[in-house]
């Protein structure tokens, strides 16, 4: 009898000290938890605040101080250039681990910070300085929800960032920029769009130029931490950012946003001539010379011939970029003929006798969508504001990488 009066109080010792644990526990992970999100709020809110082109090294300067605790840089940080990192993150990521037992900790401690409702997390800022100037910026953050999804055993990551770029076409050797150019219809000042091939997460990435109204930077970075101490946990992209539900990005696991279907009749290049001038590589002037009509393989079903153009031109003028052609040189290129996969998107066709401008992501005319738009005083003007967007950086702008 006394052996089972003992065990009893030695089970109920250890039921007791592990209640006592767990609920230690909880109260260690949610007041990570509370104090990640007042810090990420504060440092969201200083990266909204950085003004691209305007903010100064003072600016920067009271950034790094108040961030420095969390800040770093490599190499030297001066007025004429500065790449500063500012790094929030919960206990779990902020472990480095460097063997396959330390990752399989790390995996494991992961699991018990779930458990105990927290949801690993960490947001990085960064912004560079040249010539005593900010000049670019980027917000990042990472959140790992519990394994809520039915495919995702080990958990998976909810990948948000925005950066900056003076142009928001991909350049050789630099960062890949998300998302169509078509977007830029409707908001020339950013791009956004998903990357192909994760598995294990849901990621959207914005790329805005430094031009960016503050209201429509703040829209896009909107970030709801509050996920971070709620108790119904944030699980899809518009969890956390509101303005993602516009974007239908992940529409398979977000059935309560529908993508709206594409248009039925073929429209015109509704592009703004700055945002083409801004982006491109090379514009050059040209007058038609003569054109005919031609038929080419249809890239869906190439047995079926759709209608194209062959076009001559004399180059008038380069205004950007370098090319292979001089002024007066004479050279052909076939219009946007069209493309079975983007009906809506109409064909172009140049008029012998009139002058165009030319803009392309390479040294060889356009074949692209709205690749050309006719010659005149006000699309001139339109091209030298794009021009003057671009910038040019001693440090190149990086790619984004969300997996730290």
């Amino acid at each position: 009898m006394r052996v089972w009066v003992r065990l009893i109080r030695i089970l109920r010792g250890i039921g007791i000290s592990a209640v006592v644990l767990l609920l230690l526990g909880f109260g260690f992970v949610q007041l990570q938890q509370h104090l990640l999100r007042h810090h990420a709020e504060r440092l969201l809110s200083d990266f909204q605040s950085i003004r691209l082109h305007q903010s100064t090294w003072a600016d920067a300067q009271i950034l790094m101080t108040r961030w420095g605790r969390w800040g770093h840089y490599d190499g030297t940080c001066t007025s004429a250039d500065c790449e500063y990192t500012i790094t929030l993150s919960d206990p779990v990521l902020r472990l480095h681990p460097t063997t396959n037992t330390g990752w399989q900790i790390r995996l494991l401690l992961a699991r018990v910070y779930m458990f105990l409702q927290g949801d690993p997390t960490t947001l990085r800022v960064r912004f560079k300085v040249q010539d005593g100037i900010v000049w670019r910026s980027s917000v990042w953050l990472n959140i790992f929800p519990p394994p809520a999804m039915k495919d995702h055993e080990d958990g998976y990551a909810l990948l948000l960032s925005a950066r900056a770029s003076d142009s928001l076409y991909a350049k050789p050797g630099g960062p890949w920029i998300l998302g169509n150019d078509d977007q830029l219809a409707e908001h020339p000042d950013y791009k956004v769009g998903r990357p192909g091939g994760c598995t294990g997460c849901l990621r959207e990435e914005v790329t805005f130029t430094p031009y960016i109204s503050p209201d429509e930077l703040k829209r896009l970075t909107a970030y709801d931490l509050s996920c971070l101490t709620r108790f119904h946990r944030c699980l899809n992209l518009p969890d956390v950012l509101p303005a993602a539900r516009e974007w239908h990005l992940y529409p398979t696991t977000e059935p309560a946003y529908q993508v709206p279907p594409p248009p039925t009749t073929q429209l015109p290049c509704a592009i703004p001539v700055f945002a083409h001038a801004r982006d491109a590589d090379s514009i050059v002037a040209v007058e038609v010379l003569s054109s005919r009509n031609t038929k080419e393989p249809g890239n869906v079903d190439p047995t079926k011939l759709r209608d194209a153009q062959r076009t001559q031109v004399r180059i008038l003028q380069t205004l950007k970029g370098v090319i292979p052609l001089a002024p007066g040189s004479l050279s052909e290129f076939d219009p946007w003929a069209g493309d079975d996969n983007f009906p809506w998107q109409a064909p172009q066709r140049l008029d012998p006798g009139k002058q165009y401008i030319l803009f392309s992501s390479e040294e060889a005319p356009p074949t692209s969508f709205c690749g050309v738009v006719e010659d005149a005083p006000q699309v001139r003007q339109q091209i030298d504001q794009g021009m003057a967007q671009n910038d040019h950086l001693r440090r190149p702008d990086e790619s984004v990488n969300l997996f730290w």
